[in-house]
C-alpha cells in the first residue's frame, strides 16, 4: 500500500519513468497543484534530497513569483527537463492526507 510516505517514492510516486537522466537536469518531475485557476497541475524537478511525498507543500517558482502548491504525484513527459524549474523547496508544514 503506499500511503505517501518518503519510503514509498522508489515503487509509487518515482516509480522509474524518469530514471534516464538528462545530462544538464537533476531531480525527479513531480506534479504541483497550484492554488491557481488552471486545468491542470505543473511539472517540476524536485531534488532527492527534498524527500517529497505526494501530499507535501512545496514552494515553487511561478512566473515572477514563487507560490505555495501540493505535490500531487508524479510529473508527465510532455516537456523536457531542461524546460523545468525546480521546486524551491518543502514547507515545514503536514502533509495533506489522500482524503483532501
Amino acid at each position: 500500500m503506499n500511503d505517501g510516505t518518503a519510503e514509498d517514492l522508489a515503487g509509487g510516486l518515482f516509480d522509474g519513468r524518469d530514471d534516464g537522466r538528462d545530462d544538464d537536469c537533476d531531480g525527479h518531475r513531480v506534479a504541483v497543484l497550484l492554488p491557481l485557476p488552471l486545468a491542470t497541475p505543473y511539472d517540476y524537478l524536485a531534488a532527492p534530497e527534498l524527500g517529497l511525498a505526494r501530499g507535501d507543500i512545496v514552494r515553487v517558482p511561478f512566473g515572477h513569483r514563487e507560490v505555495d502548491g501540493v505535490v500531487w504525484g508524479p510529473g508527465s513527459d510532455e516537456l523536457p527537463k531542461a524546460k523545468l524549474k525546480p521546486v524551491a523547496r518543502r514547507q515545514d508544514v503536514p502533509r495533506m492526507s489522500e482524503e483532501l
